[in-house]
């Protein structure tokens, strides 16, 4: 079996400018635990995961800024970007 034939083709990604309410929203509709992350030239930036968001904003003093923390807050507390390979 090759990853061609488990990978998703409607791929459900997320802004850099896009609040973290937004991307749990984004989450939960698309029945998914992880979001690539683009930037406005649609180039991948990281990627946002549901352990991410938990960990991010279960905090008490972000959450009550839940819906209005950009998702680009949230990958550089993460450090991203993390090395990836080119492409």
């Amino acid at each position: 079996m090759q990853v061609r034939e488990l990978m998703s083709r409607q791929v459900v990604t997320i802004g850099t400018g896009d609040s973290c309410l937004e991307a749990v929203t984004r989450m939960q509709g698309a029945k998914v635990r992880h979001l690539p992350v683009v930037s406005r030239e649609g180039l991948l930036v990281g990627i946002v995961t549901d352990r991410d968001l938990r960990h991010h904003l279960f905090t008490p003093r972000l959450f009550d800024a839940l819906g209005s923390t950009p998702v680009d807050v949230l990958l550089s507390v993460l450090r991203w970007p993390r090395s990836c390979p080119p492409t």
